[in-house]
Parts: structure tokens; C-alpha cells; sequence
């Protein structure tokens, strides 16, 4: 009980809830309660252990089996971090989101994307990232979408094919004041994107590709050469990291195609380059300064456009208003195997409820919304030529 105890003690604080807010969310009279359970010296009734496993996002197994040892918390490298404990609580729902989808590939029999992923990866090296630059970085963008096949819209395909075809587990939810995007690797669940989904999603896709160069270089750079300084200026590796984000999303040849055909007498409406912008699904600040960067338009013109901040306000702008309704959570591929783990009758509806995140009284239309029906049978097979 006292090992017990002590792990759920070791959650409340990690999460940075007090022992009141705990209380008040378990029913308890007063917060004495929860101090007997964390010092091992009052009995933990099970629905007890059970509706704390759930304020602190683990399985009850967790605590279950104190005495076995804990693999160790996999590092997460959260790109502009604002809030520590709002950054924490989202870091557990990442992970155990991780530890979920790694659950339900096996209960699935789904294949191991990481030998894929190792016949593709490139292998960068970190003194030619100092000694050539953007230039590297541009070859590394070419090489990864000449290998992922990312076509000329890349942004449409990106995030699935590095999902599906590389193993890599992407999540959507409402940072806010907890950090614009992070990403981790684990022996457990290998590799994992979390974004934000209050963004607009030319925002979420730069993101996306942004924190796919950090699980590319993954092992080449220490945190002190990521993070940025005291004065909030950007690290190096994060000024690559969005010169990867805008060359892998905007290919140099199809920019240039479609900026030769919109060009009438030298020159390009500002209009032209919101189009564009949206063709590509990017931000208007992303493209443009591609065009700058690939010296298709001036820096002095775009410079002067951005810092008056019309540009960046209306892409803020429609971002929290206009696509409020269009926020992702659950990825497509998350959500199918956890209807094919239901369907196979690998996990009971409670189990499929709670790996969802919605009531048991919703499945039946979560089903019929992604094209399933609750009392088909999926167990019929059909002998191939």
C-alpha cells in the first residue's frame, strides 16, 4: 500500500494538482483522505484505485505492479514550451495516447512500420549541417520527399504517409498555453508528433513537417543546441528545422511553375499569393518567405509587408475564429484500429470507449460516422485469386 501510495502521490505532483482539487474530484470530505491513501496508511478501495488511475491518465496495472520496473519517461522536445503545468498535463495525455496506439497495433497484428522506416531513413550528418548549411538541409527535404513519394502538394499527403507508411503516431490537441508542438521517440511506441489542434491547418501542417526534422535528427543534436537562448532567440536547429518544414512543403520546381504561370509584367498580386498559399496549405508568411529564400521576390518588399503585420494578423485571425470546427484529435489510423481491435472482438465496448475518448452511449454513431455499423458482421471472408 505504501509503494502504491507513493506512485499515486508521484502522479498528483507530476501533473500539478494539489491535493484538494484531487479530493474534490474523488468526492472525498476533506483532502486527509487522499494524504492516508499517498502515505500507505489507509486501505484503497478499488473503485477508489480505479477513478484515480483516470484523473491521472494511467491503467490501473500501473499501480498495481509497483515493484516492477518502470521503463524509463521518454524525453519530449516541445517546440516554445509557455506553460510548464499545462505542458505537463498534456505531456501525460500524449504518452498515454502513445501507449494506447502501441496497444491496440498489437492487439491488431498490424505490421512493424519501423523496418520501413529504417530502409528509407536518411542518415544526416552533423558537421555537414554546420559546414553546408540550408543547402544540406534543402538536399535532405529533396531526398525525404523523393523517398516518401510526397508528390507536389506534399502537405495533403504528408501527414498520412508518415503515419501510415512509417509508423509514426500523430496527435491533435488544444495546446493553448502549453506549447505549439513537441515530438518524442521511445523503445516502447517509437516515434510520436503531438500538435496543436487549436491552429489553423496550414499551421498544423508546417508543424507537422517541423517536428519531423527533430525525429529525423533525433539523436544528432543535445538540447542545449535545440532549445532557444534566454532572449528567446531560435537555435540553429530550429532555424532548420523551418527551412526543412518550408522546403519539404513547398518543392522549389513546383513553386517555380506556379509562380512563372501567376506572374503578369514582373510582378504578383498579393491576392495571387494567398491563393497560392492555400493551393500548397501553408501560411502566407511560410510561402513567402520560400519565394524569398529561393530569391523569387524581394526581401525588402516582403520584410516591409510582414512587419506592418496585416499578413500575419489575418492568417491568426482566421486560424481561432474560422476553423474552430475543423479541429482534429484522434488521427484517421488510431481510429481504425481501434474499430478493427472492437470489431475483432479484442477489446470489450468499455475498453473501445475509453481508447476513443467518448461516452459508451456515442459508439454507435462514432461507428456509422466512419463508415461502420455496430451490429455488422466484419468476420466474413472472401478467398482472394
Amino acid at each position: 500500500m505504501r509503494e502504491i501510495g507513493e506512485l499515486l502521490r508521484k502522479e498528483r505532483k507530476s501533473l500539478g494538482l494539489t491535493k484538494k482539487e484531487v479530493a474534490e474530484q474523488m468526492g472525498f470530505k476533506n483532502y486527509q483522505v487522499l494524504s492516508n491513501l499517498e502515505s500507505g496508511t489507509r486501505d484503497l478501495k478499488a473503485y477508489e484505485l480505479y477513478k484515480l488511475s483516470k484523473i491521472y491518465k494511467k491503467d490501473v496495472d500501473f499501480f498495481l505492479k509497483p515493484r516492477a520496473k518502470k521503463a524509463e519517461r521518454p524525453l519530449i522536445r516541445w517546440r516554445n514550451k509557455v506553460d510548464e503545468q499545462v505542458a505537463k498535463k498534456n505531456e501525460h495525455i500524449f504518452l498515454k495516447f502513445c501507449q494506447n496506439y502501441q496497444k491496440l497495433l498489437e492487439l491488431t497484428g498490424e505490421i512493424d512500420y519501423y523496418s520501413i522506416w529504417s530502409n528509407i531513413k536518411p542518415e544526416p550528418d552533423k558537421s555537414v549541417f554546420y559546414k553546408k548549411q540550408y543547402s544540406y538541409v534543402e538536399d535532405l527535404a529533396r531526398y525525404i520527399s523523393k523517398n516518401l513519394n510526397l508528390g507536389s502538394r506534399p502537405a495533403c499527403s504528408l501527414p498520412m504517409i508518415i503515419e501510415n507508411a512509417l509508423g509514426v503516431k500523430i496527435l491533435f490537441i488544444d495546446l493553448r498555453a502549453g506549447g505549439s508542438g513537441a515530438s518524442t521517440v521511445s523503445e516502447e511506441f517509437g516515434q510520436a508528433i503531438l500538435i496543436n489542434a487549436h491552429d489553423a491547418p496550414w499551421r498544423r501542417n508546417y508543424d507537422i513537417a517541423h517536428e519531423f526534422f527533430h525525429l529525423i535528427t533525433w539523436t544528432l543534436f543535445s538540447e542545449e543546441e535545440i532549445q532557444e537562448n534566454q532572449s528567446g532567440v531560435k537555435s540553429q536547429v530550429e532555424k532548420w528545422a523551418d527551412a526543412f518544414a518550408s522546403a519539404i512543403l513547398l518543392p522549389e520546381d513546383e513553386i517555380k511553375e506556379e509562380l512563372n504561370r501567376r506572374t503578369e509584367d514582373n510582378s504578383i498580386s498579393y491576392l495571387t499569393i494567398v491563393e497560392m498559399a492555400r493551393e500548397f496549405l501553408v501560411s502566407v508568411e511560410a510561402l513567402l518567405w520560400r519565394l524569398v529564400n529561393l530569391n523569387l521576390v524581394r526581401r525588402d518588399q516582403v520584410e516591409e509587408a510582414l512587419d506592418s503585420g496585416e499578413i500575419v494578423d489575418i492568417d491568426r485571425k482566421e486560424r481561432c475564429v474560422n476553423w474552430e470546427d475543423q479541429k482534429p484529435y484522434l488521427s484517421y489510423r488510431y481510429i481504425s484500429l481501434a474499430i478493427k481491435a472492437f470489431e475483432m472482438e479484442k477489446i470489450s465496448k468499455e475498453r473501445f470507449a475509453e481508447y476513443i475518448d467518448r461516452p459508451i452511449s456515442d459508439i454507435p454513431v462514432f461507428l456509422i460516422q466512419h463508415g461502420y455499423g455496430e451490429n455488422e458482421d466484419y468476420k466474413r471472408e472472401f478467398t482472394t485469386s
